[in-house]
């Protein structure tokens, strides 16, 4: 893993909506309680860019209000990551997962054109209802970057979508 995460990121003014230039790809997922949980993308000027970011935050009154970001994922063009595809999921035990994906580049262009792999994370809740989360280890999914969120098959097994093209 080679992007950085922000579990304080009340802290850091860059990551208020004042100071937001666009917001976009939204993805919800929802507790068995009725907590919603939502990823989005901003940071720099645009998509793609170096300074973007994706952001965690949850709703417990049905989507009426979102609280601020809860975690920031960030890219790291200093380690020539871009991160993508961060998405909120609950799994069939109610914990959530929040799988991300990060791009790795061979050269300082940072636009997709020179893409040398790219591989999916996750971090884990065991109790998304609760009101501090506590989050487990950051766990290599698969090689690749995810394409949606798992489905669970009549055979209890996951699928996990991904894209292991590389340029």
């Amino acid at each position: 893993m080679k992007i950085m995460i922000d579990f304080h990121p009340e802290q850091n003014k860059e990551y208020a909506l004042a100071d937001r230039l666009w917001q976009g790809a939204p993805s919800l997922a929802i507790t068995p309680k009725g907590t919603l949980y939502a990823t989005w993308y901003s940071g720099g000027t645009h998509e793609p860019c170096p300074n973007n970011y994706q952001m965690l935050s949850r709703s417990t009154d049905h989507g009426l209000h979102f609280s601020d970001p809860m975690i920031v994922f960030k890219s790291a063009p200093e380690n020539k990551t871009h991160i993508v595809e961060c998405r909120p999921w609950g799994d069939p035990d109610g914990r959530l997962w929040i799988f991300w994906s990060e791009r790795y580049y061979t050269d300082q262009e940072f636009y997709g054109i020179h893409t040398q792999s790219s591989e999916s994370w996750a971090i884990i809740c065991d109790d998304p209802d609760a009101e501090i989360l506590r989050w487990g280890s950051l766990r290599k999914v698969v090689p690749g970057f995810i394409l949606n969120s798992p489905m669970r098959l009549s055979s209890g097994e996951w699928l996990l979508c991904t894209d292991r093209r590389e340029s």
